[in-house]
């Protein structure tokens, strides 16, 4: 396959991933904290579970496929048998088993909410919650190594490196503030937006520069 038509692909998946994963963050409406009630967390998993069940699953379908894309950067930079680009993959990897194990821990909880205040449901939306504060850490690690490797290559111009990075910052330092105090978790839900943005830009860019690739010799695979 040619880099163009790959990377064509990828923006697609990107394009389509960043829907899914909008439609997921919207769906749910106002939800009970993580620290709720049993009987609170029992009567919401029952009064939405079909929304919940949803979102579970175009969770888990868009961050498979956010972080496809990232392998397919990852291989256009040249760098995908290089420790930095092994690094960056091998992180992102672990943000569809945070993803994987968060959906399970959903649908497991909307099944235990048979009865309204069901405790093993509420432990369930609480583990979920939890594992949600992981996200910052290996966020900002695989971003900033990607920034590094668009950075040294012409796949997206130069401008999406600098800004993945910051992205990144910007995620770890609201995700622990929010960790010590709830008051900074809605900022945590404008990072996602901001990194959606991103993804949404970088996938427009990879489709409108993708003909480019094509006059530029393939790039020989970094073994740094």
């Amino acid at each position: 396959m040619s880099r163009t038509t790959l990377a064509r692909l990828c923006a697609a998946l990107g394009i389509g991933s960043v829907v899914l994963l909008g439609i997921h963050s919207m769906i749910l409406g106002a939800r009970p904290a993580a620290d709720a009630a049993a009987r609170d967390v029992g009567t919401y998993l029952h009064s939405h579970a079909t929304a919940v069940l949803a979102s579970a699953w175009l969770d888990g379908i868009g961050s498979i496929g956010v972080i496809t894309v990232i392998y397919v950067l990852v291989h256009l930079t040249g760098h995908a048998t290089g420790l930095w680009g092994r690094a960056t993959c091998l992180v992102a990897t672990t943000i569809i088993g945070l993803s994987l194990v968060i959906d399970a821990a959903l649908i497991a909880a909307v099944h235990a909410a048979g009865q309204s205040g069901s405790e093993t449901a509420a432990t369930l939306w609480s583990l979920a919650a939890g594992l949600d504060f992981v996200f910052p850490v290996a966020n900002a690690v695989w971003m900033s190594l990607l920034g590094m490797l668009l950075f040294r290559s012409s796949v997206l111009p130069r401008a999406y490196a600098p800004l993945v990075v910051l992205v990144g910052v910007v995620e770890i330092t609201i995700g622990t503030a929010a960790l010590f105090s709830p008051a900074f978790v809605p900022a945590n839900n404008l990072v996602f937006i901001g990194f959606v943005a991103w993804m949404l830009a970088a996938s427009i860019g990879l489709a409108v520069g993708a003909g480019r690739l094509a006059s530029e010799p393939e790039p020989s695979l970094a073994t740094t």
